[in-house]
Order: structure tokens, then sequence, then C-alpha cells
């Protein structure tokens, strides 16, 4: 059934997913889901994020309504009752001074005026409780009162402060901290807490000062007893007013909130991005064909319905937690302004995405876009700029309008705009909110009053006051989404991709860009013969003669250049003639090259100096001539490939070795595309790849398994071979046979369902040659591809690439010697970015091994080992090796190299070849007097072969930069020793007839490194000793070795 279920979407698939673009576009999108949908926790994180902000903006919200609740403001009073005023209370009412804080209750001045020291002691006897003395405090000035409440903050409640004008008139003042203050959620007003109290108690007593000092006045008759019988009781009553609205408060954290939730998507999004591209997954998909419009397509679709689903859920949240501003305002207004601000934001991130190389560093980015977006949105709610009015309509201040075109880039700026207003249409509980039509209409600038007309608030929201209504604002959000889309496209071209590379910046201006072809296979020969002829792009050029295999490999492919542009005589710069060439070489029919290399070169440019480091230059030319006339080399072009003609026959393998740093990754990712060549040229099946046409049609006949996995964590085997497999344009129907069928080969059937992350290092690395030999390319680029894996999955892997070699050119690079061995057909050995030596393995050997390595071993008594033997017997066993030693000394002049008990290992110099054959006759014809009972004969070893070329090659570089010496430590003190580069002895420079044995080594990238330096003598005595005292344990190895390959009928007297 679901084999059925997936044979009708194939079939759906090749009808409807027609055309490059749209399958690889359908392939990404796919890889996009299924990613989300393994990291099921970002993802829930990333959708669930608005209901978290919201739920902890709905707490904020409950705790600001709490908050103004206690505050009368903010508290509607439409019919207030009188109250009664209250009387002076005491200073540790306050709430800042408590109980713990030495304070008095008020003072006054003068204190020098009787009447006013009568009033004073009045206001403290008829207080509720009476006020004590000491609670009072006069003063003869107002100023020395002052001074004295500034010198104690806190310490009194206020001041009374009397004046007189003229005899009889007596004016009073009350100073008072008019601060409201809070303390643990209460609130106290300055006005009813003491002014009020104060200024009721100063208008009693003076009232009463004043009747009693005229008991027949008016006042006096009207109260009946005059200053005794006068009833005060006044009663306070505010004012009706409705509560206090404000959108800063509660809209700017609100804004914070909704703007939060919907940036965790651009932080995420922008990590992944970064990772794709660390990872080098991205450039993986550039290989296998991917266009890089179906890449940025995929994303753009994925994000989509990521933040429409974000937005979403965002509105229905607001709703489900009653938020008035999401329930009152129109759902579409509301889901179109987080929409389109996401999708802005998910361009914003592409743009971003670019500029940054590390994920950890876009998570960080991230953070900071967001500070700087909440830095924007409080400008915005504090000042309401750029979007005031009077500012922006302003005759003379020009930069209202800058500011506004400045906040008009970002894209947080008209979602908060949006917000403000959104917010100042929900204030009132019956405030309608905004509808779908009005978002035109609600905005607009009428300073007139009589310009403005009518309207019923508790119907529409209106502002007069108001520029860049929603409908600017989504239009602004759309431009930002495809201008920083288009933005990030552009910019992911002219700036430096993974490995450096990039496009002019007036790319789109070229037709190639628009309508890529295959360059001209001719013309762009001509170009190879053309730069040759006037040394343009061309690396130093080499002293050391270039090796005799190489040279004839070079002579062929030249003489192939000039039968492709059909000039024979432009085979060789100036038309001439190689003596490796042969007159009918040109006139023979081109063989059937997979891959042609003419004279390909690519260079590392020195970084240019810039003015920091102007400075580090020119003491660096300063330092160039050194002490005892070592120069410092000055940063100069790094030659990775520094001219290779080569061709690659269908149906072979070529092992490609070399130190690290030879050159063997660079020149794979120039006939990759990855990196654009310096000079020359290449063809693949005939297409030159100088030009993104080239690279364009070959790279559907390429397979590439990478120097390191480049795999999703999160896919399966089987779901990365299918979506590679769309990638690569293969049909539907043949997708999931190929895959099961490449993973059978691979061994990795019973894991296709398992995610890769899960896989050990050996079974990614298998599946990374699966990638490779996804739709039967016609040439493969493996990259060391068995690096990581055990003995059995090697086997493996070797043995899916043998097979795969017919009908196919194969490129490996390997650091395995075995490997190459058994599977190279023709291996070529690069060193300082040129080709060294090439040909087959037994070719290598023959030409630069050291010779023949002769192993004897001797027979012993009973089959026993030479520990376990008598004295006498021991002493048959060296006379036995002394024979065979001098069979040795006269037929072939040669000493032992290593010897053991009963064993000796030699030497035999290619210069002694033709004598070893009949030498060997006769050992086998004399084994049974000499005592031998085994022989063994090998060629030098692949690793030693690569060894001596890289040491070469060392050598020769080192002699033609002019750096031969190496500075070392002499062992027993005295001068620095400046050893020439590979010399193996050397003299101490005094002239006291010492000398030195120096022993030589290569690091990794197959530079000499000095491994140790001793005294000749001292060297001799190491010798000497090692021959006497030699390791039990490898004897007894040299024993076991024996009895495996002894003889039965070997001799055992002497003779």
């Amino acid at each position: 059934m679901g084999s059925s279920w997936l044979d009708v979407l194939d079939v759906w698939g090749e009808r409807v997913l027609r055309g490059r673009f749209a399958q690889q576009f359908a392939a990404l999108f796919y890889k996009n889901v299924l990613v989300a949908w393994r990291s099921r926790r970002t993802t829930a994180i990333r959708l669930l994020a608005p209901f978290l902000f919201l739920l902890l903006a709905l707490v904020v919200a409950l705790a600001l309504n709490a908050n103004n609740a206690l505050q009368e403001r903010f508290v509607a009073t439409p019919n207030a009752a009188p109250e009664a005023i209250a009387s002076i209370p005491s200073c540790h009412e306050d709430l800042h001074i408590g109980f713990s804080k030495p304070c008095i209750d008020f003072v006054y001045s003068p204190n020098n005026d009787t009447t006013v020291n009568r009033i004073v002691q009045a206001i403290m006897a008829t207080n509720e409780p009476p006020i004590p003395a000491d609670k009072v405090l006069g003063f003869t000035s107002r100023r020395a009162a002052e001074e004295h409440l500034g010198a104690h903050p806190d310490g009194a409640l206020g001041a009374l402060h009397f004046s007189r004008s003229g005899e009889r008139a007596l004016s009073y003042i009350v100073q008072a901290n008019t601060t409201v203050k809070y303390f643990k959620g209460s609130f106290q007003d300055p006005t009813l807490f003491f002014a009020m109290p104060m200024v009721n108690a100063a208008a009693r007593e003076l009232t009463r000062h004043h009747l009693a000092a005229n008991p027949n006045s008016k006042a006096g008759a009207a109260s009946g007893a005059g200053a005794a019988g006068l009833v005060w009781a006044p009663r306070l009553a505010k004012f009706p007013h409705p509560s206090l609205q404000s959108s800063s408060l509660l809209g700017q954290v609100l804004s914070s909130f909704i703007f939060a939730s919907l940036m965790f998507g651009f932080v995420t999004q922008m990590s992944n991005l970064v990772s794709e591209k660390q990872a080098g997954l991205r450039l993986a998909l550039r290989n296998m064909g991917m266009l890089d419009s179906a890449y940025w397509a995929s994303w753009m679709a994925f994000d989509a319905v990521i933040t429409l689903l974000t937005a979403l859920l965002l509105v229905l949240f607001g709703m489900a937690l009653q938020f008035g501003y999401f329930i009152k305002n129109d759902f579409g207004l509301l889901l179109m302004l987080f929409w389109l601000f996401g999708l802005a934001m998910t361009s914003y991130s592409y743009v971003l995405s670019v500029m940054v190389k590390k994920s950890q560093a876009a998570v960080y980015l991230g953070f900071a876009v967001f500070i700087v977006g909440w830095v924007f949105q409080t400008v915005i709610f504090v000042a309401r700029l750029p979007y005031r009015a009077d500012t922006y309509y302003s005759e003379t201040n020009v930069w209202g309008r800058v500011f506004f075109w400045v906040f008009a880039l970002f894209p947080w700026n008209p979602l908060t705009k949006g917000i403000l207003d959104f917010n100042e249409a929900t204030l009132a509980a019956t405030d309608p909110g905004l509808r779908w039509h009005q978002q035109y209409s609600y905005c607009t600038y009428r300073p007139n009053p009589a310009d403005q007309p009518e309207y019923d608030p508790r119907e529409e929201f209106r502002s007069y006051d108001c520029v860049f209504p929603l409908w600017q604002a989504y239009l602004t959000l759309t431009l930002q989404w495809a201008g920083y889309w288009a933005l990030a496209a552009y910019l992911n071209n002219v700036l430096p991709n993974e490995v450096g590379t990039r496009r002019p910046w007036w790319y789109l201006l070229s037709r190639s860009y628009w309508r890529p072809r295959p360059a001209d296979r001719v013309a762009a020969l001509r170009r190879v013969v053309q730069e040759e002829a006037a040394g343009t792009a061309m690396p130093p050029p080499c002293s050391a003669p270039v090796d005799d295999d190489v040279a004839a490999e070079q002579d062929r492919m030249r003489a192939l250049l000039a039968q492709r542009i059909g000039d024979e005589a432009s085979a060789l710069p100036g038309g001439g003639s190689s003596h490796h060439s042969t007159s009918s070489s040109s006139a023979a029919a081109p063989p059937a090259y997979a891959a042609e290399l003419y004279g390909l070169r690519k260079v590392f440019k020195a970084p240019s100096v810039t003015f920091a480091a102007a400075g580090a230059s020119l003491n660096a030319c300063v330092r160039c001539q050194g002490p005892e006339g070592r120069r410092a080399v000055p940063l100069r072009d790094f030659w990775a490939v520094a001219g290779s003609w080569l061709g690659i026959p269908e149906g072979q393998l070529f092992c490609l070795l070399g130190p690290n740093g030879a050159g063997k990754t660079t020149t794979i990712n120039c006939l990759t595309g990855v990196l654009p060549f310096s000079g020359g040229d290449a063809l693949i099946y005939g297409t030159s790849i100088s030009g993104e046409g080239g690279l364009d049609a070959v790279r559907p006949l390429m397979g590439v398994c990478p120097q390191f996995d480049v795999l999703w964590g999160e896919l399966t085997g089987r779901e990365h071979l299918a979506i590679a497999g769309h990638i690569k344009g293969l049909r539907f129907s043949t997708v999931r046979r190929e895959a099961e069928e490449l993973l059978g080969r691979v061994k990795l059937g019973h894991a296709a369902a398992v995610r890769s992350g899960s896989y050990s290092g050996g079974m990614k690395r298998r599946l990374s040659v699966a990638l490779a030999l996804l739709g039967d390319p016609k040439i493969v680029y493996l990259d060391e591809p068995t690096t990581g894996m055990d003995p059995i999955s090697r086997r493996y892997v070797w043995d899916i690439i043998q097979a795969a070699k017919p009908g196919r050119a194969i490129v490996l690079t390997t650091h395995s010697m075995e490997e190459a061995d058994i599977l190279g057909d023709r291996i070529g050995i690069m060193a300082r970015g040129r080709l060294q030596a090439l040909g087959s393995s037994i070719r290598l050997k023959q030409r630069f091994g050291s010779g023949y390595q002769l192993t004897v071993h001797i027979a012993m008594p009973r089959n026993m080992s030479y520990s376990s033997l008598a004295a006498a017997e021991q002493q048959s066993v060296a006379a036995r090796m002394a024979r065979v030693k001098a069979f040795f000394r006269s037929g072939l002049g040669v000493e032992p190299l290593d010897e053991g008990r009963s064993l000796l290992q030699y030497l035999v110099t290619r210069e002694a070849e033709g004598a070893l054959v009949g030498f060997l006759q006769q050992l086998e014809a004399q084994a049974g007097q000499l005592g031998v009972c085994d022989v063994q004969c090998s060629l030098a070893s692949l690793e030693e072969v690569f060894l001596t070329i890289a040491k070469r090659a060392e050598l020769e570089a080192a002699a033609q930069a002019g750096n031969s010496l190496v500075p070392v430590e002499a062992p027993d003190g005295g001068r620095e020793l400046l050893v020439p580069l590979g010399e193996e002895e050397v003299m101490h420079p005094s002239g006291d007839g010492r000398s030195y044995r120096v022993k030589w080594a290569q690091d990794d990238a197959g530079r000499l490194v000095v491994l140790d330096v001793t005294l000749a003598q001292q060297q001799q005595q190491q010798q000497q000793q090692q021959q006497v005292l030699r390791p039990q344990a490898q004897q007894q190895q040299r024993q076991r070795l024996i009895h495996s390959n002894s003889l039965d009928s070997a001799p055992v007297g002497d003779t």
C-alpha cells in the first residue's frame, strides 16, 4: 500500500514539477520541512513563543492594572462624595520616614512673633491627637527654616510660614513635598496627607485668632459665641473625572512582547542559514547542480508558512487571553501586520546571514538586532518620532522627514507604528478599535479643527494628528520583504562565499549570468595557448628538471591541445616539440579522456597591505636580510596548483597523492567548480569548465565525495539520497530505486531510516560515497573517501569503487598508501602545487624506490627459539649468519641493513638489479649449505616512494627560494649550527673537526624538519650499543616470523 502511494506521488511529481527549478524547489522545501519536523522542540518553541510572551504580557498588564487601581488618576470618579479633612499626621506616618528615623511634624517661621507663636500653639493643641512640643520647630525667618529642611531631608513633613502686610494683616504659606510616595504597593498623596490638613488647621486657628481679637466684627456676630463658638467642619470633594488612559506604558510593554515573539523566529532562521553555510551543505548542493534561485525560493516559501503560522497563533492567543487589543481590532489587519513583519524580518535575516560565517555569531547578532529594535520602539513610544505630524510636516525642521525615511528602512519601525495605532484605537472600554475598511482613512493630518469632520468615537476611531497609516506600513513592509530578499541574493554573489570566491559587483549586467552557455571549446583552449605565450598568470619557474613521465604526459596533452584547436604548431610554446613527443601523437585520434587538464593553475593572492599593516610590512622589509646570510621570505602569492597537464581516461581510477597543502583538494575544487582556476583550462567530457555555463552543463555528469562529511544530522540516509537525486534532476520514478540500491551497496540498508546524526564516522563516509555515485555520474571525485573507516568498512568501499570504474573515470585523493596501491590504475604524486611523479604503482616503485629489500631467515635447530638453544647450537647459528654475510658480500657487495640473531635484512640498490636474478638463483641452490630457510624479496613500498618525492620537492623549493639553511642548536653547546636543508652530516663552523649527524623528518605538509642532532662519535657508540643490546621483544617477534616460514627439512649440522 505504501509503495503504491509513493508510486502515485512520483507520477504526480513528474507531471506537475516539470523543469529543473520546480524539482529542486520541491526537494529543498521538503528538506526544510523534514529538518523542522525532526527538530520538533525548536519548531514548537518557535510557534509557541507568541503564547509565552503574551502570557508574560498578561502578567505585566495585570500588575499594571493592580498598581493603577491604587492611584486616583487611573480610577474613574463620576460622582465624588465629600470627605472630612483629616488632622495633621505624625511625621512617623510618612512612608519614607517611618518610625526608625528621627523627625518633626512641621517647622514654622517666624518664632519671634507673639501672634504667630500663639497661633502655632493653638494648632498643636487642637490637633487630634495634640502635637507634642518637641515635634514642632520654629525659626526666625523662612530662609532659616528652608536651610534646616535642606540639611535634613525627610526630617519634617512640611513648613508653615507667616508674614505680615501691615499691623493687623497676617497671611501664611504652607510648604510641602508634592511628590507621590510609593512603598510596597502603597501610595501616599502629599496633598491629602499633609498639605490639606495643614492648610485647614492654619485657616481655622487664624480665623479664631481674628474672632478673638475682633469680637464685635460681623464674623464674630455671625458665629454667635465668638471664637469659642466657631464651628469649623470643612469637607473635601474630588472633582469628577474619567480614568486616565495612557498608551505609553501598556502599549510599550505589549509592543515589546509582540516584537520579541516575532523576533524569536528571526534568530532561529538566521542561525539555520549560517549553520548550513558553515557546514558546507550549501556548497555541496551547489556541486550537485543546485540553482541559487531554487535554494532561496525554498527557504522563503518555508519561512512564509512558518511566519504565517506564527502571526496567526499570535492573534489567536491574544484573543484567547482576552486582550482588548486583539479582540476589538480587526483580525485581518492584525494578521497582515504581523505576517508582513515576519516576512520582512525573514529577508533581513537572509541579508545578515550572508555576512556571518559562524552560527554562534549569528545568534549573538540576532539578539543585538532585538536590542536595537527595542531601542527604536522606545523612541517611537516616548517621543512619537519620527511619526509626529508636526515634525513631519514642519517647514523649518528638515530632519523630521530624514528620520522618517531612515526609520522606514528597518522592519520593526512600521510594526511599532501599527501596534501604536491599534493600541490607541482600544484605550478606553468604549473604544471600537480599527476595522479593515479604515486602514486608509483613520489616520490623517488636519490641524485646523474646522476641517475635522465630526464622528462618534464609540463607533469608529480617527486621528487628525497622524501620519503613516496602516496601509503605508503594509506597503513599507512588503517593499522591505522584496528589497532585502533581492539584496541578500545579490550579496550572496558579490561577497566571499565559504571558500572565499565571489562574483564581480556588476555581474547582473553580464549576459553570461542570465543566459549561461558553455564556452566555445576551441576559443577556450586558444586562450590557454595565448596565456602561455604571453606568460600571464604563470607560476614562478621551477629550476628542477621535470620527471620524464610527467614531461611525457605534458607533451601528450600539449599535442592533444594542438589537435583540439587544429593548430599543431601551438602544441608547445614557440611551436617547438619536446623530445618525449612522437611524430604520430598529434595525428592519432584523441583518446577517450573523461577529464583533460591543460596547464591548470590556481593561485591564492597575498593579502593587500592595509594601513594597519604598513608598519609591520616596513619592519619586515628591514629584517629581510638576517644574520649569517639568512633571509626572511616576504609574504607572496601561494600557487596551490602550478600548471597541471594531465589526461584522465574513462574507465580508469586516477589516484592523487601528496602531503597536506600539495594541491590535491584544490585541484578537485577547481574541477568541480568550487574554486575558479587562475589560468589554464579543463575539459570534462569535451566541455570547457572555464565559465558558469560549462560548469552547469557538466555538473549532472559529476559525483563528489568531499573531504569532510557534509550531511544534515536530522535526515536519514534514504532522505539524503532522495533529496540529492532530485537536486541532480533524476526522474521521480528512479530516485527511490537508486537510493535503495546504493544504500545496499555501501552496507547501509539496515540504517536507511536512521538519522545520519546517529551514524558512526565510517557510516557517514559510506553515505558520502553513495551520494557521489548517485545518478550514475560519468566522473567521480573522491576526496579521502575512507577516512575514519574501520578495516571491514574500508574493504566494502574499495569493492564499491572497483565495481564503479567501468564506464566512468574516478579521481581519488588519499593519505593511505595501501589504498592507492590497491585501487590506483595510475598514481600522481603532487608536492608544492606541481605534479612530481606519474605512473602505475609498480612504475613508481621501480623509478623512485631505493631498490629491492631482501630478508633472509636462518634455520633454527629443532625449530626452537634462539634463547632456548644450547650454547653450541647458538654458535652454529652465528656461523651460518657469517657464511650468509660473506655470500652477499661476494655476490652483491652489500652489507646487512639490519640484523637479528637469526635474521638479516639487505637493501639492493637499483644499480645492482642486473645481478640480482643470478644471485638469487645461486642463493636458492646453496640454501641448504648456507643454512637459509626462507628468503623474501620485495620492492620498496609506495610510502617510501611518496616520502622520497616529497623530500625532493621540498629541497628543490627551498633551494629556489634561497631558504636552504636551517638553524639548529649544537648538542654540545656553543655556536648555532646552520644546516643545509636535507644534509645528514655537517661540520662545526669553528673548523675544529667536530661533525654532527642530522636526522630529518617530514611534517604533515611535507616540510623537512630537524628531528635530532648528535655528534658523529656519539652516534657511532649508539649504533654499537644497538648491535649488542637489542630489545627482547623485537627478537621474539622475528623468531615467530622464522617459525611461520621455516622449512621442515632445514639442515641442522655444520658443513
